[in-house]
């Protein structure tokens, strides 16, 4: 039995049709990869932005607490500071007399 010639030519377009088929399904997958790792990249690029903005938190509320621990320090010198120009004051007004000597 011979096939016709027809259905050689409709098994030759359905088999062209088919690889089309499949080679379009081919490249969709590759592009649909390429979207994914794009994606996963730009997942990746977030997460190091947002490690990177709470790392610079963190160094910000430190440099804060530095600052702050700074301020109290200058204010206890400067107090200390204080207290020292009263009783040279006092002293030079006592002629000279140290407090420590007056209660010796």
């Amino acid at each position: 039995m011979e096939i016709p010639i027809r259905l050689i030519k409709i098994q030759r377009n359905y088999k062209t049709f088919l690889e089309n088929k499949f080679e379009l399904n081919r490249q969709k997958k590759a592009e649909s990869l390429e979207i994914f790792e794009s994606l996963l990249k730009l997942g990746e690029s977030l997460r190091f932005n947002v490690d990177k903005n709470k790392e610079f938190e963190l160094v910000a509320k430190e440099a804060i607490r530095n600052k702050n621990e700074l301020q109290r320090t200058y204010d206890r010198f400067k107090m200390i500071h204080e207290i020292g120009i009263k009783l040279t004051l006092d002293q030079s007004k006592r002629g000279g007399q140290s407090h420590l000597q007056e209660h010796a």
